[in-house]
C-alpha cells in the first residue's frame, strides 16, 4: 500500500456527514481533480480531526486544496478494486 500523501486540488459535488458507531464524524463526497494529467471522478473521505478542519470549507462546487492519500477499496477476488482519497491536511504554505 502507498502512504505517501499527495496535494490535490477538488471540485466537490454533494457532501453528505455521517457518524461512525464510535460517534466519529466525517465527510464523503464526489470530487473532480486531476490525477496522472487527466480530470477524473473520485469519492473523498475526511473524518475525525480533519473532519473538524474541513467544516465549513468543504461546499458543492468550490474548489479546495487537500493533501490526501490515494487508497484502493478491495476487489472481488482478492483484486484491486478502485480509488478513492482519504484527507489527511490542509496544504500550508512553506516558510521562506
Amino acid at each position: 500500500m502507498n502512504a505517501k500523501a499527495y496535494n490535490f486540488t477538488v471540485v466537490p459535488g454533494s457532501v453528505r456527514t455521517t457518524t461512525s458507531s464510535t460517534g466519529t464524524k466525517s465527510f464523503r463526497t464526489r470530487v473532480t481533480t486531476t490525477l496522472r494529467g487527466r480530470q477524473v471522478e473520485r469519492t473523498l473521505v475526511a473524518s475525525g480531526k480533519m473532519h473538524a478542519a474541513l467544516k465549513g470549507q468543504l461546499r458543492k462546487g468550490r474548489e479546495i486544496s487537500l493533501r490526501c492519500l490515494i487508497s484502493h477499496v478491495p476487489g472481488e477476488d482478492g483484486k484491486r478494486g478502485g480509488e478513492y482519497l482519504t484527507a489527511v491536511a490542509i496544504p500550508q504554505p512553506k516558510a521562506a
